[in-house]
């Protein structure tokens, strides 16, 4: 304990720095490739796999330069429509509130005092795996992983993830054994943009866009077929 005392009052943060500087005097990187063993013959050895590493990393890549509004609004065409509220109701004692609306949706609403400029939003409804028969649930099991990287509308999930870089919201659907649904989270700035996400998703996904070949060449790698 005495050492450590001593010694530790002698590392600091430019060393640290400094000696790492030391280890790594070229970039590092891992490269891993992953196939099946039907494709053996063709694949590269790690020699022309260095090499053709080396020439992408010698190049000047300039960056990619998009249209300003190639993508436009996430909503096209598609106007929320309000829903008459049929119930309002409070509950002093867990500090809720409670809307009822015509479509038979139940909505609470809840404020804290902490986080106040975050808004988290979770819908969900009665339903899920259990709905599915055995034949389906591959299907089913899968649903979530397509959406997640389907994008919504006209977006696909890269220009989607581009589109939200830099502001605070999520959105995301689950499907467990006994409900279906979406959680949301945003911030206040970025409120009309989460809502539009969350209303786009379920209607709109763009799965006319998603990857099929990718993730169906993918299962089978991993499954070494």
């Amino acid at each position: 304990m005495r050492f450590y005392k001593q010694a530790i009052q002698e590392i600091t943060p430019e060393g640290v720095q400094q000696l790492a500087k030391s280890w790594f005097l070229e970039p590092v990187g891992v490269l891993t490739l992953t196939s099946a063993d039907k494709n053996k013959g063709v694949l590269p050895d790690s020699v022309s796999l260095a090499q053709t590493l080396q020439q992408l990393f010698s190049q000047d890549w300039p960056p990619r330069q998009e249209p300003e509004g190639l993508y436009g609004p996430l909503i096209q065409d598609t106007p929320l429509f309000e829903t008459p509220v049929t119930f309002q109701g409070s509950d002093s004692a867990l500090q809720v509130s409670e809307w009822k609306l015509t479509n038979g949706i139940r909505v609470i609403l809840k404020p804290t005092s902490f986080k106040e400029d975050e808004i988290l939003v979770t819908a969900f409804s009665p339903g899920g795996h259990s709905l599915y028969p055995d034949s389906l649930f591959p299907a089913a099991s899968n649903a979530i992983a397509i959406l997640n990287q389907s994008g919504v509308g006209r977006f696909t999930y890269p220009q989607l993830t581009k589109y939200l870089t830099g502001k605070s919201l999520s959105v995301t659907p689950f499907i467990s054994n006994w409900k279906r649904g979406f959680r949301g989270l945003a911030l206040q700035e970025n409120l009309k943009i989460g809502y539009s996400c969350f209303s786009s998703m379920p209607r709109n996904p763009g799965l006319i866009r998603f990857p099929w070949r990718r993730m169906s060449n993918g299962k089978r790698n991993s499954s070494g077929i």
